[in-house]
């Protein structure tokens, strides 16, 4: 008899009801309301508090959410990966027990680890957020397990609840105007999450036998925990580390808090993405645990279409007038702005269409490639910001991100289909979709006409139809896992 995963989380997904439809429906919903998180304080935070407030809260926020993600990512993506792997194999023992070790390993390794940083005196800036670090660490964790043990409805909820916690604090903050509880309430969503899931996982987690469990392995565990580091570091790069760097080069906070808001603004549109590669990572663990080399081929294949024509829709209009873009987030309507705004924007889809070649690389043996892709774009990504952040002004940020992700992202691509192979025919649909994307950049750049950059943008949305069907086929389904699990 069929059991529901929200029923019989540590049961794995052999015998689990929750299809890769739902979880990536669940999933697109709750990463909505994350997203909105960000964007609704950066949006109505600018209106009520002004931009230099923004600009300093921004700076903490990604100081902390930078110490959390270096602390936190190792064991989150360990998760991901090796509990899928061992519930793809009925080992569910085995899964509870690796669940354990990452759970004590981040809430440890993030509570002293600020707290030390807290006594030496470490600069990170608001103090208020300092539980924002091990808060955001757990968050990160249960957000991969979550999937890992195929809980997406138990996911849905807690967002839900948690999302509201925010958005209710953040309101009364701005009626009343007072900015040390609109600080506050950004530490109301992670702290709500990790109470939830840690109820909801209560069945998930065993302690015993957790430290011989990672003795026995401890070398593939270690090398994959090393690579996984070095990939982290990349996602900081072309995000929080721009906002930091900023900080320190730039000399107005005012400039830093819209550069805060125009990153914030593409944080909504990461929603599909990030509900994919939330599905699509421990699918490609199991997949490749199988040995299933052809599902692998068809799932990546048929993401990286599906991303390409998302952003050619979604992110190639927004790119081409960024005017437009400008005017209703309330930023200054500035040439360093405009032009930041379309290498940001640039970055944000080549990243997205790249991101299911990474899941690949990174949720099979070639973790190593994928890290060694992530530090050269790190290099690039520091160096150029060191260089163009005093020259340039905020220009300088948007070219640090395109030179820590674009580059990347290409060189991504271009490794996963040397192993996989996944282009298979497609070739003229990722060619027309690379060209589209680079023509409504050049739109934004030299600011042409919005009557013109509507038509371009209609024109070479219309030249992606037909690789919707091809998409369309290859996720339609893989074969089945050897056994018969779905």
């Amino acid at each position: 008899m069929a059991v529901n995963a929200g029923d019989n989380p540590g049961a794995g997904p052999g015998r689990q009801g929750n299809r890769l439809g739902l979880s990536f429906l669940l999933a697109s919903v709750a990463l909505a309301l994350f997203g909105l998180i960000r964007f609704s304080f950066n949006i109505v935070g600018l209106r009520v508090f002004g931009a230099e407030y923004l600009g300093q809260i921004n700076l903490a926020l990604s100081s902390y959410t930078v110490a959390a993600v270096l602390l936190a990512t190792v064991p989150s993506v360990f998760t991901s990966k090796f509990v899928s792997e061992c519930l793809g194999r009925d080992e569910v023992r085995r899964a509870r027990t690796l669940f354990g070790a990452m759970l004590v390993l981040t809430l440890s390794a993030t509570v002293v680890s600020i707290t030390v940083a807290d006594l030496a005196g470490v600069p990170f800036g608001e103090r208020l957020l300092l539980p924002y670090v091990p808060a955001f660490g757990l968050y990160l964790l249960f957000k991969s397990s979550y999937f890992a043990f195929g809980m997406a409805t138990r996911y849905f909820r807690s967002e839900l609840i948690a999302a509201a916690a925010f958005f209710g604090l953040f309101g009364v903050a701005c009626a009343l105007s007072l900015p040390w509880l609109a600080t506050a309430s950004l530490l109301a969503h992670p702290l709500v999450f990790s109470c939830l899931a840690l109820v909801d996982h209560r069945r998930c987690i065993e302690f015993h036998g957790s430290l011989a469990e990672l003795r026995r392995s401890w070398k593939q565990y270690a090398s994959y925990s090393g690579f996984t580091f070095v990939n982290a570091l990349s996602g900081l790069a072309t995000y929080h580390l721009v906002i930091i760097f900023a900080g320190l080069l730039l000399d107005s906070p005012s400039d830093v808090g819209y550069l805060g808001v125009l990153m914030a603004t593409l944080s909504p549109l990461n929603l599909l993405p990030t509900a994919l590669g939330t599905v699509l990572f421990p699918e490609l663990a199991r997949r490749f645990g199988a040995r299933d080399e052809a599902a692998q081929r068809h799932l990546v294949g048929g993401m990286v279409l599906l991303l390409q024509m998302f952003t050619v829709v979604a992110v190639a209009p927004l790119m081409a007038m960024p005017e437009w873009v400008l005017q209703v987030i309330d930023v200054p309507l500035r040439p360093d702005l405009s032009q930041a705004w379309c290498w940001l924007a640039l970055s944000f889809a080549l990243s997205v269409v790249s991101s299911p070649c990474g899941h690949y690389l990174n949720a099979t043996r070639f973790v190593h490639v994928q890290a060694a892709i992530a530090a050269c774009s790190i290099v690039a990504g520091v160096v150029t910001g060191m260089i163009a952040l005093p020259l340039l002004g905020t220009l300088g940020a948007g070219l640090m991100r395109f030179a820590a992700a674009g580059g990347a992202a290409w060189v991504r691509m271009g490794v996963s289909e040397r192993r996989l192979r996944w282009v298979e025919g497609s070739a003229i649909h990722l060619v027309t979709g690379q060209v589209a994307l680079a023509a409504m950049f050049l739109a934004g750049m030299i600011g042409l006409d919005w009557r013109l950059a509507v038509l371009g943008w209609i024109a070479v949305s219309a030249l992606q139809l037909p690789g919707l069907r091809t998409a369309r086929d290859r996720l339609s389904g893989p074969a089945p896992l050897p056994d018969g699990r779905p």
